[in-house]
């Protein structure tokens, strides 16, 4: 339980930091007024929030089987 418990937590916290860098570059761009529309920078932010969703998602699917008299 303890193992499923720490994989969640660690699964969970690289989605937070993920999603805190993600917002950090989007200030960071909007505020240098650099254009969204050019590739490179609208396919960076697509991966990092696809790589967000898969996180998030693994995380629930991990927090599922965790027994819930053991939390």
């Amino acid at each position: 339980m303890r193992k499923k418990m720490l994989l969640f937590l660690c699964v969970y916290l690289a989605a937070l930091v993920l999603m805190g860098i993600t917002i950090q570059l989007y200030i960071k761009f909007y505020l240098t007024d650099i254009n969204m529309n050019i590739p490179k920078i609208s396919v960076l932010f697509t991966i990092l929030i696809l790589v967000i969703l898969v996180l998030l998602v693994l995380a629930y699917l991990i927090y599922r089987k965790i027994p819930k008299d053991q939390e």
